[in-house]
Parts: C-alpha cells; sequence; structure tokens
C-alpha cells in the first residue's frame, strides 16, 4: 500500500498544472498604443512575447499585429517569467517595454497574473540632426589640473593634444587612503551662459529619452563628479554641485555661447550625453587617470544654435570612438 500510495503523490506531482508549480499561467496582454496627444494610433506594429522558461519547458509565445482603430491590441499566451512588448510605427520612435507580469496573492508569495493593461506612448520623430557620436574615454596628460578640451575635435588642447578651442576645462583627482578611494572630476565652462544640466528621461520606454529642444535656462557653469571604491564610502548627497557616478544620468550641455550687450544669446552649441562615469584619479591605478562614460554616448551637435536633440542615426559626423549600435540611441 506505502508503495501505491507514493507513486500516486509522485504521479500527482508530475501532472499538475505548471501554475501550481508557480512555472507558468496564461496570460493575456493587452496594449494601447497612443500619440503624445493622447489619441489612439491605428495599425501600429505590435509584437508581444512570452520567452521560453527551459527549466520548466515552456515553449515561448508571441504574436505580431497591428492595433485597431482604438490603438488598442491584444495577446494570450503561456507566460512563465518575462514578457516583452515593442511597437513601431512610421514617423515614430521605437517603443519597448517589458510589463510586470507577477503580483503578490494573500500570503505574500509571487504569483504570476492573468491579465496585464499597458499604455503606450509613441513619442514622435520630429526634427532628428546630424551629431558627432563617440564614445568618451580620455586619460588625463595630468592631475590636480584644469586643461582644455574641445568637444569638436574629441581631444584635449595643446600641448596634451590636438584640440583647437577649450570648449571645457576638465579637472581630474584621486585621494587614496586606508579606506578605499575618492576619485573627482571636475568640469568648468569657460563662458558665463556656458554650462551642463542633468535631466529626468522621459516617462516610458521610448528609444528617444530626451527633450525635444535643449532648454534656455538651468545650466550650471560647474559641475563635478565623485567616484569611490567602496561605493559605501561617504558621500556628500547634501551637495548639489557633486554628481555620483556610481548613478546613470543624462545631461545637456551648451558652450561656445556668445551673448549681446544686454546679455541675450546670440549664438552656443549644444549636446548631450549619458551613461555613467568611472573616473580615474591616480597614476598609481592601472589604466593612468582619466575618466569614461559606460555604457552611454556623448552627442556634440556642430551647428550654431541648434537645439535639436533628437540624433540622426544614420548621419554620425564622427569618424573615430564610434560607439556599438546598441548603445547608439536616438
Amino acid at each position: 500500500m506505502k508503495k501505491q500510495h507514493y507513486l500516486l503523490l509522485i504521479l500527482s506531482a508530475l501532472f499538475l498544472p505548471i501554475t501550481a508549480c508557480g512555472q507558468g499561467a496564461r496570460l493575456t496582454t493587452n496594449v494601447t498604443v497612443l500619440n503624445e496627444d493622447g489619441a489612439p494610433i491605428e495599425g501600429a506594429n505590435v509584437h508581444i512575447g512570452y520567452p521560453s522558461h527551459q527549466p520548466s519547458n515552456i515553449r515561448g509565445e508571441h504574436k505580431k499585429g497591428h492595433t485597431d482603430e482604438n490603438g488598442y491590441f491584444t495577446f494570450t499566451g503561456t507566460a512563465s517569467w518575462k514578457a516583452s512588448v515593442s511597437v513601431r510605427q512610421d514617423g515614430f520612435y521605437e517603443t519597448l517595454l517589458s510589463p510586470e507580469i507577477h503580483e503578490s496573492d494573500s500570503r505574500g508569495n509571487a504569483r504570476l497574473k492573468s491579465k496585464v493593461e499597458a499604455t503606450i506612448t509613441l513619442r514622435e520623430i520630429r526634427n532628428p540632426v546630424p551629431m558627432y557620436a563617440r564614445l568618451l574615454q580620455l586619460r588625463s596628460p595630468e592631475t590636480e589640473k584644469k586643461l582644455g578640451f574641445d568637444f569638436f575635435r574629441n581631444d584635449w588642447t595643446a600641448p596634451h593634444g590636438e584640440g583647437q578651442d577649450a570648449h571645457v576645462f576638465i579637472k581630474v583627482t584621486g585621494v587614496q587612503s586606508d579606506e578605499g578611494m575618492r576619485n573627482i572630476m571636475e568640469w568648468h565652462f569657460p563662458n558665463d551662459h556656458d554650462g551642463i544640466i542633468r535631466i529626468e528621461p522621459a516617462k516610458g520606454s521610448s528609444r528617444f529619452v530626451w527633450p525635444y529642444l535643449a532648454p534656455d535656462v538651468g545650466y550650471n557653469q560647474e559641475m563635478r563628479w565623485q567616484y569611490t571604491r567602496p561605493d559605501a564610502l561617504a558621500f556628500e548627497e547634501n551637495d548639489k554641485s557633486i554628481q555620483n557616478a556610481h548613478r546613470p544620468g543624462h545631461w545637456i550641455i551648451r558652450f561656445n555661447t556668445k551673448v549681446d550687450k544686454d546679455g541675450e544669446i546670440i549664438s552656443a552649441n549644444y549636446g548631450k550625453f549619458y551613461g555613467r562615469i568611472f573616473i580615474n584619479g591616480s597614476f598609481e591605478q592601472p589604466g593612468h587617470p582619466g575618466f569614461a562614460i559606460r555604457d552611454g554616448v556623448i552627442y556634440i551637435n556642430p551647428e550654431e544654435n541648434e537645439r535639436a536633440m533628437e540624433f540622426k542615426s544614420d548621419y554620425n559626423l564622427a569618424k573615430d570612438s564610434l560607439p556599438p549600435a546598441a548603445l547608439l540611441l536616438p
């Protein structure tokens, strides 16, 4: 009897529904696609996918199609651990989304939802412009000293490089102690109306996260980033002039600014960069002093007074330090 009882338990476990094991369930994902004015977009290309889950032998399922006149598209399939949604439409930036498909039951245990509602707002392609799009990874010829840097040539000015104009002065310093290291990079812009401003990316999952135009005001003429090891080393969180280099960010810069006698801007150049900043402040450390934007790209627009922040991805003016395609965003 005991053998039959154990056999019955084993067979019951084998044939339990996947949902009871917490490995998969039928999931309906409803997608509504809107423009930035809140109007539905008909005919948008939607792809909803539930990836495979090898440990539980759940095969991936997906569906492609177009939104109806209400901007609506739906798919029901077996999901296990993740769902992905991509939306494309002519005249708009692609949007990628991974909606949350888990919830907690009454006991606080995670379980798969039965339905997900996702509203996606597509951002319009308005005015993409050519820019220099590069990786920014530089060694500093000296520490504890402000050095001129040319954004157009992506190089230090003389005598350390071939840059012609010092659009910004950069200083890299490093402090070593028994606790760890604290490296600081300072940017100082030479003109009163030059500067840098950190922006919050647009909400949503569009590939284009920037404002369409660079801001008119709000630029800081000086900015500092601090990079520490270990990460827990004391950080001056209350000092707004110091950016935590461990945190990825999005920045817009204005340089070459010229003003009239009333202080009104006549001309200026603009750029942007995103990523996480690594700072090496010592010649004793591997790699020598310098800095790099990790997992990010710097974009510089050579056209005076062109405030457009949309990058024309098929027209990169740069011929050196080219970023991989995966990092080259609009």
